[in-house]
């Protein structure tokens, strides 16, 4: 218990929206905190949250931490690389994803940036959306490439001059169990430098959309449901994939200096 005795800490095994006033929580709280994040931001559930304990079980001046997030995007364009001489590039035709895709480190080998951060949208904690909302950035093109994806981020206030980033450009306040995400096209498109187009950003309260209306696609994606999202992580893993390089071939060199042939089977995914 650490010290705490159960009169001062009480653990309540619900979802954060059924909690009650006097039946679960016994008094109304002048401090919520709410780390219910993830790499998207809202899909966890942390504005539902948010706001049935603004509601319901808090007092009306009440610190809510996180205070504030403001969301950035950013237009990229991802590309499988090779390995050890393989050329992987023809998984690109299956980027695609409803929501958004996470789960690596994304390092400034892994993406191309196509154009300027830009600020999305700011939610104040105090005041949480209670519906949709919507708008359409003009995204001006910095650079010739394939925009199949939108990186973003956010930037999280927890209280006065405290903060966490999930900002993958950042070096300092990055935790480590939470990165950028990525949002991939229905299929790419082909930009050049100047040129602007423009993307629609919608949330909801459980979830963040990117899209381009009217998009003249070069090609669009297959929406393969057997082709899991993390299976591109696992191609960009290069330490992964060395590892077993290394290992398949010292075993096949065994296989080999004892005079037989190699027979593979792979029960995985290649």
């Amino acid at each position: 218990n650490n010290g705490y005795s159960d009169d001062q800490v009480k653990v309540i095994y619900k979802r954060p929206t059924d909690l009650s006033l006097l039946r679960d929580v016994p008094i109304s709280c002048n401090l919520c905190i709410c780390d219910v994040l993830d790499d998207g931001l809202l899909s966890s559930g942390m504005i539902p949250a948010v706001k049935h304990a603004l509601d319901q079980l808090l007092l009306p001046d009440a610190i809510v931490m996180p205070s504030s997030a403001t969301l950035y995007a950013q237009a990229v364009e991802i590309r499988t690389p090779s390995i050890d001489g393989l050329d992987l590039s023809a998984i690109d035709s299956y980027r695609f994803h409803p929501t958004y895709t996470c789960g690596v480190d994304f390092t400034t080998d892994a993406y191309t940036a196509l154009s300027a951060p830009m600020q999305v949208f700011t939610f104040d904690m105090l005041m949480p959306p209670e519906s949709s909302e919507k708008q359409i950035l003009d995204v001006t093109f910095s650079k010739r490439g394939k925009f199949n994806a939108i990186l973003f981020w956010y930037d999280l206030t927890l209280i006065d001059d405290i903060t966490l980033s999930t900002n993958p450009m950042r070096d300092e306040n990055l935790p480590s169990s939470m990165r950028a995400a990525i949002q991939f096209m229905p299929g790419q498109i082909a930009v050049n430098d100047g040129i602007v187009l423009p993307v629609t950003c919608a949330h909801n309260t459980v979830g963040i959309h990117f899209s381009v209306e009217d998009a003249e696609y070069d090609h669009v994606s297959k929406r393969d449901a057997s082709f899991p999202k993390y299976h591109f992580h696992m191609l960009r893993d290069e330490g992964r994939l060395a590892a077993y390089a290394d290992a398949i071939e010292r075993q096949i060199g065994k296989i080999k200096a004892n005079g037989d042939q190699a027979r593979v089977l792979d029960i995985g995914t290649g």
